[in-house]
């Protein structure tokens, strides 16, 4: 678990002690790590969807955010780009010296934006 927060985080230190332990704790219940991997199994149906319906945008508000130095995600693609591709209500958000968990990593800024994002939220 050590080594995966270090390797995911911008900074290796952001989750330890008690939230640390939560972690743990959860990845230890039955079934957890089956279901956490069922996200990556379902890679080439969930591609098959996207590929069904890409000419159709997303037709509400979107809000993207990614940890800008996550060299699996913001080092590797344009996602402004990418997620153009599916939204026309698009705001994007690179959250700087962060890796996988921006809200673990940077909660204070990714409430922020959450909070000014749905602030003008007429659903």
């Amino acid at each position: 678990m050590r080594h995966f927060f270090s390797d995911w985080c911008f900074d290796p230190l952001t989750i330890r002690g008690e939230a640390f332990e939560t972690y743990v704790k959860a990845y230890r219940a039955p079934g957890a790590i089956r279901g956490a991997m069922e996200d990556y199994r379902a890679n080439a149906s969930d591609v098959a969807q996207d590929n069904a319906d890409a000419s159709v945008k997303i037709a509400c508000p979107v809000m993207s955010l990614w940890g800008r130095d996550f060299k699996l995600v913001g080092e590797m693609f344009d996602m402004p780009r990418v997620w153009a591709e599916m939204a026309s209500d698009l705001v994007t958000h690179a959250i700087p010296e962060c890796g996988h968990l921006p809200h673990e990593e940077k909660p204070e800024e990714i409430n922020r934006l959450l909070i000014d994002f749905l602030a003008g939220w007429k659903g």
